[in-house]
């Protein structure tokens, strides 16, 4: 397991910024992205995601993926008790260790080869696709 402070704050932030933007701000549920997914959603018929990283450690460790409103409502509970149990670094580290990075399963098993204090910005962005001619 990749312990937080391991990770590189470029691959923090970028997870953050595409993830849950107002992570350190919220209690595990970020009812200003509730209220524009709903927004949206009912708007332009589509789907539109408003979960939060804590809500997503819940779902992923605790719930099924299916979609109903009394698993989303477990998953707001859950994600309460783990805001109120854990810091919020604990549940980054949780999360970070438990998404999917390409072709590894985790951080915790990436295909980088160097040891994550040693990894650098090239190492956390994204690699265009190979060119051919």
């Amino acid at each position: 397991m990749v312990k937080i402070q391991d990770v590189p704050d470029v691959m923090k932030k970028a997870i953050l910024a595409a993830e849950d933007e107002r992570f350190y701000q919220h209690g595990g549920v970020d009812y200003l992205s509730v209220v524009r997914a709903a927004w949206t959603n009912l708007s332009s018929g589509s789907q539109q995601g408003a979960g939060t990283i804590t809500m997503q450690v819940a779902r992923n460790f605790f719930l099924s993926r299916e979609k109903t409103i009394t698993r989303k409502l477990r998953e707001v509970l859950l994600a309460w008790k783990i805001e109120a149990s854990l810091g919020k670094d604990e549940i980054l580290e949780l999360y970070v260790n438990q998404i999917f990075l390409g072709r590894s399963t985790s951080a915790s098993r990436s295909r980088m080869s160097r040891s994550p204090r040693r990894r650098c910005w090239p190492d956390c962005r994204r690699r265009p696709p190979p060119t051919t001619r």
